[in-house]
């Protein structure tokens, strides 16, 4: 829009105009938090309380191993860990396996683990199949369909 001189422009329509300039300059400033500071400020509180009730496996057998050391007289009654885990299928069996993507793996049974951070992350070979016997899955060692690196995907 081209500016006109005051002189051709409409005297009701400048005024106008000046109060609603005057009106938007003299708006107060806003002072204090925003409300996407606000907002940002619940979402981390509400991430603190629920991670912190969250507990690893691993701490978990610490924690037992703790309360089942005797720390008194007291006789108490120490329950053994399982130090090996079983596979449901024997080691270096083959078994057929349909992907979530519909690929069809012949996959060879490596070993059974305990939890899922316990699968192994290099000197894996694709179709290798691992149990976890924490979430009784099967986890097998491929490559994803849209590609990049293997990694374990549960079946």
């Amino acid at each position: 829009m081209v500016p006109r001189p005051k002189v051709d422009s409409d005297p009701v329509a400048t005024a106008t105009m000046e109060r609603i300039r005057r009106s938007m300059n003299e708006r107060p400033q806003r002072n204090g938090l925003q409300w996407g500071a606000v907002v940002v400020a619940l979402f981390i509180g509400y991430l603190g309380a629920n991670l912190a009730g969250t507990k690893s496996p691993v701490a978990t057998v610490e924690q037992a191993v703790a309360r089942a050391t005797p720390t008194s007289d007291e006789p108490r009654v120490l329950r053994a860990l399982p130090v090996e885990v079983a596979a449901p299928r024997p080691v270096g069996g083959h078994f057929p396996v349909v992907m979530p993507d519909g690929r069809y793996i012949n996959s060879i049974v490596r070993a059974a683990v305990r939890y899922l951070g316990s699968l192994p992350k290099d000197g894996n070979q694709i179709g290798d199949a691992r149990y976890v016997a924490a979430d009784s899955h099967w986890y097998i060692w491929t490559t994803p369909l849209s590609g990049g690196l293997p990694r374990w995907i549960d079946p």
